[in-house]
């Protein structure tokens, strides 16, 4: 016959066991989301559009004879896109973002100025490699944001584009 204290001190020790296990310190952090408001800014006089594009045949990565139009987003001159609030697993900081909207069957981007047949071009090949051979110099893709490129103002993260982008841009 077990006698009380056995009995007291083996459900504790199963009770301690039990607080260690359901304290693990790493299982905070996978649970974690960290959500940022983002938007672009087109500090440029000349209206901006963007235009999202698959290439690609998802089955078979085969190019395909013609680009279809996936997402788009129209910015004035002088004005912001909508604020989207996206949610990270990680800080913002730690990561690149891809822009809302472009995230999902997106392989290619074409940024065009209204006023003008100039633009951005950027693509990802391979899944992973981002090719930002037709870009604005220095400065990271919509599929790449770092966190270098973002303008915090309150609680919104902006990518610009600024005059000086629309009037270095390349013809397309």
């Amino acid at each position: 016959m077990k006698t009380p204290s056995l009995l007291i001190s083996t459900a504790g020790l199963l009770a301690c066991l039990c607080l260690i296990i359901a304290c693990d310190p790493d299982d905070s952090r996978r649970d974690s989301i960290y959500s940022y408001n983002v938007s672009i800014r087109n500090e440029s006089n000349a209206a901006l559009n963007i235009y999202g594009y698959r290439t690609k045949d998802l089955a078979t990565g085969q190019h395909l004879t013609q680009a279809q139009l996936i997402h788009s987003v129209m910015v004035a001159g002088g004005s912001d896109d909508i604020v989207t609030t996206i949610a990270l697993p990680l800080p913002i900081e730690n990561i690149g973002i891809i822009y809302p909207g472009f995230e999902n069957n997106v392989d290619s981007l074409v940024v065009k100025f209204n006023a003008t047949n100039k633009g951005y071009i950027t693509k990802v090949v391979n899944d992973t490699t981002v090719v930002n051979n037709r870009w604005i110099s220095g400065k990271s893709s919509l599929f790449d944001i770092k966190v270098t490129d973002l303008n915090k103002i309150g609680n919104t993260c902006y990518y610009n584009f600024s005059q000086q982008d629309y009037e270095n841009a390349p013809e397309l």
